[in-house]
């Protein structure tokens, strides 16, 4: 992603994204499915799971062992605040596998956050909507804008 900020220009890119998150962005991102998935059978119990659900699960503290609270927990910081889904949208599934394989403090999260924030930017603004929702981690972009133009304090102003 790439900006003209005060004559001068910024690009955002997956380095700058992992220094601001301290997420890890080098590595491998495939994830080999588990054959069945006891976290969804247990406590969700249908063939795809919504933030929603999560959320749910999370909150009212619905596991059973220490080991499947901080599955769930792992699941619900990912999906509800580094990627930003909405609570109806439907959870990868091959998170909820990696989760359950116990590998999810070697996987690669800042590739797929990045993206997911990224992508959530595309064609944004070409329209000038009047409001609109940002996906992924929106956060490390704002923290590395303020801490790559401090200069910028004040001169953002809608002239309309």
């Amino acid at each position: 992603m790439r900006f003209v900020v005060s004559d001068s220009r910024l690009r955002f890119s997956l380095g700058e994204f992992a220094l601001v998150t301290g997420l890890k962005c080098k590595g491998d991102t495939s994830i080999e499915s588990v054959e069945e998935n006891r976290l969804i059978s247990k406590y969700f119990g249908t063939a795809s799971v919504t933030l929603a659900q999560l959320v749910d699960c999370f909150t009212k503290k619905k596991w059973e062992t220490n080991d499947d609270a901080l599955k769930i927990s792992v699941l619900y910081f990912v999906n509800n605040f580094l990627l930003s889904l909405l609570k109806t949208k439907v959870i990868s599934w091959s998170y909820i596998d990696l989760v359950e394989s116990d590998d999810s403090n070697n996987y690669s999260w800042g590739i797929d956050v990045y993206n997911a924030t990224i992508d959530s930017y595309s064609n944004k603004f070409q329209d000038k909507p009047s409001f609109y929702r940002l996906g992924g981690f929106p956060l490390a972009l704002q923290i590395w804008l303020y801490e790559c133009c401090p200069s910028l304090d004040g001169h953002f102003v809608d002239h309309n």
